[in-house]
This record gives C-alpha cells, sequence and structure tokens, in this order.
C-alpha cells in the first residue's frame, strides 16, 4: 500500500470482544449511526462527516455496513446482534463469530486449545473486511479484560494484528 499523507483519512475496523465488548460496540454503532444520520433499519443515508465513513463500507451507492466484527463465544449475544438492531448495517456472515463456550473458565485452555478452531475463521473474516479498506487500517478493540473468553479472542486478534500489522494504530477499550 501506498505510504499515507496527513490529507488522507485512515479506515478503522472496530473489533467487539466478548459479552462487554460486544454489547459496547452494539451501543457505540447505534449511537454513532443516530448521530451521523444514518439510517441503522436500513444502512441507508449518507453521514454527515466524511470521518465517520472511515468506519463504513458501502457495498452500493448510499448503503453503508459497519466495519466491525463482533467476536463472541456466547452464542446469544450474537445471536441478538444479527438479529436485532444492528442487522441492517452488519453482513450476519461476516460481522459474526462465535465458538463453543467451554473456554471461558481458563484463559490457558482457551488460548492454547480453543483457539485454534476459530484462527482459520478470524483470518478469513478479517481478511474480507480489510479488502474494504482504501488504507492502512486502524484497528480499536473493545474488551474487558476481568475474565472470560474474551480475552483469549483478544489476544489471539492481537497476535495476528502484531504480526501483519506492525505498523498500524491499535486501540484498545477495556
Amino acid at each position: 500500500m501506498a505510504t499515507q499523507t496527513a490529507s488522507e483519512n485512515t479506515d478503522y475496523l472496530a473489533l467487539h470482544f466478548g459479552h462487554c465488548g460486544c454489547g459496547f460496540g452494539e451501543k457505540f454503532w447505534e449511537l454513532a449511526c443516530k448521530e451521523h444520520n444514518l439510517s441503522i433499519s436500513g444502512g441507508e443515508g449518507k453521514p454527515l462527516f466524511r470521518h465517520f465513513q472511515s468506519l463504513l463500507s458501502q457495498n452500493i451507492p448510499r448503503q453503508y455496513r459497519a466495519r466491525a466484527l463482533f467476536i463472541d463465544p456466547d452464542g446469544q449475544d450474537v445471536s441478538r446482534l444479527r438479529s436485532g438492531p444492528l442487522k441492517n448495517i452488519t453482513d450476519t456472515e461476516l460481522n459474526f463469530l462465535t465458538d463453543k463456550e467451554d473456554a471461558l473458565g481458563s484463559f490457558a485452555a482457551g488460548y492454547y486449545t480453543h483457539s485454534g478452531r476459530i484462527l482459520e475463521q478470524l483470518n478469513h473474516k478479517l481478511s474480507k473486511m480489510l479488502e474494504s479498506c482504501d488504507t492502512t487500517p486502524a484497528f480499536v478493540s473493545t474488551v474487558s479484560y476481568s475474565g472470560g473468553s474474551a480475552g483469549v479472542y483478544c489476544r489471539v486478534m492481537g497476535n495476528i494484528l502484531k504480526d501483519e500489522f506492525a505498523k498500524a494504530t491499535h486501540i484498545n477499550f477495556g
């Protein structure tokens, strides 16, 4: 990719891990769409500010999709997001990743045993989302660091990003 200049926008990819991160992401996207005049019911409209478009991909004219990945082993949370208010600004196959919930008790078991199951899916979804970026992306993550399996997935994703995008900006909210 070409070197960015100060006048170019940076594309962003939002990563939401676990129950807390997905809940934060849901409210963020609802509020951001409302504030930027983007219909959450249809993903239609034109964002009021050009900079908000750096968080979106546009699949057809005036039809926007959130450039976000919601990752949680708890299928209930992700199912609720898939069919809830975000369903029209997300792609049910691309924006969500779930797994079996059996890694919740131990970070080590989740990281060394269960994370291998999702690695291929994670790489595939990340690659597809990055195709919609015009510039080297910055990554914004939301996660609870107080337990659960979100830390496992955040760590796995962190390793991928560190290896592939060492010079990219990484912002974590926990």
